[in-house]
């Protein structure tokens, strides 16, 4: 899916994966579900990075730049 791509740091907020790749795919979710650890970091990660393209905060940073240019 366009965009998805470049949010995603592989191994870190997730992973990168052809999705006619059956196997690396399936190797990923194996990694995660026998790895909580790892699964809370890259799911801690992921929301942290996907904060970043919330429409409220860009609105919000927005306005603060047009505020300082007043």
């Amino acid at each position: 899916v366009g965009g998805i791509a470049e949010m995603v740091e592989p191994g870190v907020t997730g992973y990168h994966a052809d999705v006619e790749q059956l196997g690396d795919i399936a190797a990923y979710i194996r990694r995660l579900f026998n790895d909580a650890e790892l699964y809370a970091a890259m799911a801690k990660a992921a929301k942290q990075a996907a904060d970043q393209y919330n429409l409220n905060k860009q609105v919000s940073d927005i306005e603060l730049l047009l505020q300082k240019k007043s």
